[in-house]
């Protein structure tokens, strides 16, 4: 009954240790970062600065920061009492440029060409394969 609670005892002792000897994080840096704000990327990861820092916590963030479909690469880093979030952002869509023209020309009225896409169509297209302006470009997208 001695030896268990002296197992207990230095368990207890050893993990209360390890907790004292860890310091929490005071400021989160991300690198890489382009477009995204960095506000707006605080409020959606499961961590704040104060907190301690795990392994598992690491991988909550990754996971938040990957459902954003913003970043195709992200790594974490734990420098002392910092935490820097390395980010590869995915391409952003600026604009699309599209030009349907047959021409209006006699030749083009003999030979009876005719579009095969309106505008409308493609504008369907668009809103089907989620791609508009101003969104981030993935290969899910295509």
């Amino acid at each position: 009954m001695k030896n268990k609670l002296r197992i207990l005892a230095s368990l207890l002792f050893f993990f209360f240790t390890t907790q004292s000897f860890s310091s929490p994080i005071s400021k989160i840096s991300f690198i890489g970062l382009n477009i995204a704000p960095e506000e707006s990327l605080l409020k959606l990861i499961p961590f704040k600065a104060g907190q301690e820092y795990s392994s598992a916590l690491s991988d909550g963030i990754i996971e938040s920061l990957f459902e954003t479909g913003l970043f195709s690469d992200i790594s974490i880093s734990k420098n002392e009492n910092s935490l820097d979030i390395t980010l590869k952002e995915n391409p952003t869509i600026k604009y699309f440029d599209f030009e349907l023209d047959s021409g209006s020309g006699f030749a083009n009225w003999i030979n009876g060409e005719k579009l095969l896409f309106t505008s409308e169509i493609l504008n369907d297209e668009l809103n089907d394969s989620l791609l508009s302006p101003g969104k981030p470009y993935t290969r899910k997208k295509t």
